[in-house]
């Protein structure tokens, strides 16, 4: 299953990179760190947990990105004694499409809207329970504060991907949970 995930993000990242290959792209690096907010049935089974991570992008034009990110999330689930008993993975390629707004002294305001998606992998330390990957999805909304080649990063997403409880004759089911990125980007010139 792992491979399979590993398999579908790289051939999705490879699709969505051959078309964009001749056209001029400005890479950007967006180191965030935010908050992991369980929503729906996922409150009854994990904690709310810091979040720390990176995204790459390719500006294709000042209105819409091509971006990949990579997450991690030290969490706490409620159904073991450990503490700090989950690392969760996130891997995902996927789209940004925003506007330009030029403000006072060189400033830049960019909203944007995004989608998209890859992989989920919780690894817990309790050898009791086996390491799942999962297919995962996001719709973003944020902004940023862009001055010359720096920014300011604000980003919330709503997530959808599987999951099944390491517990004995669950079954796997589509939840969500929520995230909230604050960051930096560097917009390489």
């Amino acid at each position: 299953m792992k491979k399979t995930l590993l398999t579908i993000g790289a051939a999705a990242a490879v699709a969505i990179a051959l078309p964009l290959r001749a056209q001029m792209l400005t890479p950007e690096l967006r180191p965030f760190v935010g908050a992991y907010v369980p929503t729906g049935a996922m409150r009854d089974i994990m904690k709310s947990s810091t979040l720390f991570g990176v995204e790459g992008a390719f500006e294709v034009n000042p209105n819409f990105h091509v971006i990949g990110t990579f997450s991690w999330s030290p969490m706490h689930n409620k159904f073991t004694g450990y503490d700090e008993n989950l690392s969760v993975y996130a891997f995902d390629v996927g789209a940004e499409l925003g506007l330009v707004r030029a403000l006072s002294d060189g400033w830049e305001l960019k909203p944007f809207l995004g989608l998209g998606g890859g992989a989920r992998q919780y690894d817990y330390k309790d050898n009791r329970f086996q390491t799942q990957s999962w297919g995962a999805g996001y719709v973003s909304a944020g902004t940023e504060f862009q001055l010359n080649v720096i920014a300011l990063r604000m980003e919330a997403r709503e997530n959808f991907f599987g999951y099944r409880s390491p517990i004995a004759n669950s079954t796997s089911t589509t939840r969500n949970d929520a995230t909230v990125l604050f960051g930096l980007a560097y917009h390489f010139r």
